[in-house]
């Protein structure tokens, strides 16, 4: 059995035909498109900034009402450093 890290809620492409969530594995987070049946029917990976100090999280996504266009939001956290003098 396949156990995955979702994140975010999953919404409900308005059309009907798919759903669409947020996988984290592998320190990758990727936005997943599953069909009605649960079939995967496409994904993207999203980029890794943690290079530049920063790390991105995904609080939502939200399909337009003629299921055109996804919407993502992330959140970004900056890693602070300490400096001391």
């Amino acid at each position: 059995m396949i156990f995955i890290d979702l994140k975010a809620e999953i919404e409900w492409i308005p059309n009907g035909s798919l759903m669409v969530g947020v996988e984290v594995k592998n320190n990758e987070q990727k936005i997943i498109f599953w069909e009605k049946n649960g079939l995967n029917h496409g994904e993207f990976i999203l980029p890794n900034l943690q290079e530049n100090e920063e790390k991105v999280e995904i609080n939502s996504l939200k399909a337009s009402k003629d299921s055109e266009i996804l919407s993502v939001l992330l959140r970004f956290l900056i890693i602070d450093s300490l400096i001391f003098k």
